[in-house]
């Protein structure tokens, strides 16, 4: 098991601001309000409670965390607390060797590249874009693979399932790529419709034709990465779900390793508002506990796997 299965997480958003257009994230879109860097007090979460979370583990994410020009000090804040990692989610255009050193000097341990597909058509489809900013993420991601084993950095890679990459072994070819690296991991998660996609970008949906696709597609990814990759109960029970079936509430494994903060509300799952967790209020075991009463009666979806860790097993019905 890799790092991110062993390890409790919480995942912060401490920017809605977003330097790419994908067609399918709100934040890629100048139209959406609330598109701001979040302030301090949403981002900066205490240290008591951090250690009342059991926290091993910090994910920054956003919207394009690299936008923000502090983002060394917020990971430096995280770094006197004591976790273990503390992790940047990027699409990579703006990461350069001087920031990623000056990152990494600051406290930070490792990267998430949010990478799709680098086939020209695919990328202007599902992230508009263009050869050349392709050429520019593939070039920093390279560099920050260069300097893996000197910064002792984590490095993996975040990739949305969509009916446009789905084809033409192009996932397949996504993981070849990243077999020629030194990655810690390679998570596959499906695209999902949080209202916005299905208003702007419905043809990049997964559906029940892609069920089978995504079984074959599971199996070759499988047996062909090198490195750290979703299970193919994963692919499985995407399969399953997209043929009709449910997901099991019940199986969610959140409850006992993940938080997520988003607005300053600290919970366990982006989905479900209740219970969140207030260190004045209850011990973290009681807002567990809240949850996995919750969990066993959610109308689960697609994305239900966007927090999941690697080797979690879902079960359908």
């Amino acid at each position: 098991m890799n790092l991110i299965d062993q390890q409790n997480s919480i995942v912060i958003d401490v920017t809605y601001n977003c330097n790419a257009k994908c067609h399918y994230c709100k934040w890629g879109s100048n139209k959406t309000p609330g598109r701001i860097n979040q302030p301090d007090n949403f981002v900066l979460i205490p240290k008591s409670t951090l250690q009342h979370l059991k926290t091993d583990r910090v994910v920054l994410s956003g919207g394009e965390p690299l936008l923000r020009q502090d983002l060394e000090e917020i990971v430096a804040y995280y770094r006197q607390t004591g976790v273990k990692s503390i992790v940047a989610i990027t699409n990579g255009f703006l990461l350069t060797e001087h920031r990623l050193r000056s990152l990494v000097s600051a406290g930070l341990t490792g990267l998430a590249f949010s990478i799709d597909s680098f086939d020209q058509i695919t990328a202007l489809e599902t992230r508009a874009y263009n050869e050349q900013q392709i050429d520019k993420i593939k070039s920093n991601f390279g560099i920050a693979c260069s300097l893996k084993m000197e910064l002792q950095l984590e490095i993996g890679i975040n990739v949305v399932i969509s009916s446009a990459n789905i084809q033409n072994n192009q996932l397949e070819k996504l993981v070849g790529f990243a077999n020629d690296f030194p990655l810690d991991w390679i998570k596959f998660q499906p695209i999902f419709d949080d209202g916005y996609v299905g208003l702007n970008a419905k043809h990049l949906l997964l559906h029940s034709a892609h069920s089978e696709l995504i079984r074959a597609v599971g199996r070759n990814i499988c047996s062909q990465s090198k490195i750290d990759t979703n299970t193919l109960n994963f692919w499985e029970s995407l399969a399953d779900v997209l043929s009709g079936k449910k997901l099991l509430g019940s199986s969610c494994g959140l409850d006992t390793r993940q938080a997520i903060v988003q607005n300053g509300s600290v919970k366990i799952c982006h989905w479900i508002d209740f219970p969140t967790y207030d260190i004045t209020r209850q011990p973290i075991t009681e807002t567990q506990k809240q949850f996995a009463s919750v969990k066993a009666f959610c109308k689960t979806e697609t994305y239900c796997y966007c927090l999941q860790n690697l080797s979690h097993n879902w079960e359908t019905a």
